[in-house]
């Protein structure tokens, strides 16, 4: 995984910085509160794809950057919300991390959904709050559905909920990078067709649920890609599709 995303290390440290920022607040630093960091592939695969449609186009300015780091806020706040416990033992006699109760890490992740309104801002791309905002909402429409799914899930509920927690972000921020590059609008519907399915088969492998629909979606996204003028950074998200078919493959042999 590393070195299919050396290409843009640079970029993704850039990211970085721009997030452990905000990770200091007047009560002191949000790892503090809430699970705030994230393994490596956690911490680079949003914002690597809204980077390296970035560069397929030509294109690495502030606003791709500052794009991938609100994709990045979104996702982390995602996942604080996910862990979320239902409420906080007051009489139990064990001694509970603070950051796997329920009050900081709400809390926390409402902060960070907070500061991609103010990214937009300071970066002029307050024309992209109302698809980022919708993004956000079917986020939270995802949660609502898993609340009120039975333990055994069907099919086209868990696949509706994958494309509503995970599709939408990779699709919009794909797209988002993509207008941001100056592409016409064949190209963007394009990228978010390649993002929608990737984030798919992201969602099923992050899950470790239905392997055997990664490789369609993945296969999928190497068809949007077909459709792009090559060069280097096509052959690196080539790469990335491949990464996730193997370690597939190692899933589904255990």
């Amino acid at each position: 995984m590393y070195n299919i995303l050396k290409c843009v290390e640079n970029d993704l440290k850039s990211v970085d910085e721009m997030l452990r920022k905000e990770y200091f607040i007047k009560a002191g630093d949000l790892n503090a509160f809430a699970r705030v960091e994230q393994n490596y592939l956690e911490s680079t695969i949003c914002p690597g794809a809204v980077i390296l449609t970035g560069r397929l186009f030509n294109c690495i300015n502030n606003k791709i950057i500052s794009l991938a780091a609100v994709i990045q806020f979104i996702y982390i706040a995602s996942k604080i919300h996910g862990c979320v416990s239902e409420e906080d033992d007051k009489y139990s006699n064990v001694e509970k991390d603070k950051r796997d109760g329920s009050q900081f890490p709400v809390l926390v992740g409402d902060f960070l959904y907070g500061k991609y309104f103010t990214f937009l801002c300071n970066n002029n791309m307050v024309n992209y709050l109302k698809p980022l905002s919708e993004v956000i909402c079917s986020i939270h429409e995802a949660g609502t559905i898993k609340e009120k799914t039975p333990a055994v899930e069907t099919d086209s509920i868990m696949i509706d909920i994958i494309i509503k927690e995970f599709a939408v972000l990779f699709e919009t921020g794909c797209r988002l990078a993509a207008d941001i590059s100056g592409v016409d609008s064949k190209q963007q519907e394009i990228m978010l067709g390649f993002g929608k399915n990737f984030g798919i088969a992201y969602g099923l492998w992050q899950k470790n649920t239905h392997l055997y629909k990664i490789n369609t979606h993945l296969r999928k996204s190497k068809d949007f890609l077909e459709l792009i003028p090559n060069n280097i950074y096509k052959d690196q998200l080539k790469h990335l599709l491949q990464f996730f078919k193997q370690e597939n493959y190692q899933l589904n042999c255990c």
